[in-house]
């Protein structure tokens, strides 16, 4: 893990600007405003750190593509 505080904000900064980005591409490929593209941009960056840490427990290695397809297709889905 991490440990340098600087880097840690680095890193925290760039993954909110990411965030952000991917925000502003699904307001303007929906042309919905409000809470609707944070919405969306969460649920992706949600997807990814859970892909994320099933990719750093899995055993057998799985790859990153196919565990963020699944989360997403969960999220898709809908959570029970």
């Amino acid at each position: 893990m991490v440990t340098e505080a600087a880097l840690q904000g680095e890193i925290a900064r760039a993954y909110a600007a990411a965030l952000d980005e991917l925000a502003a591409a699904v307001a303007d490929r929906t042309g919905m405003d409000g809470m609707y593209p944070q919405l969306v941009a969460q649920a992706v960056g949600a997807a990814r750190t859970a892909a994320t840490t099933e990719w750093l427990r899995a055993d057998p290695p799985r790859s990153m593509a196919e565990l963020m397809s699944e989360a997403l297709d969960q999220i898709t889905a809908g959570l029970p």
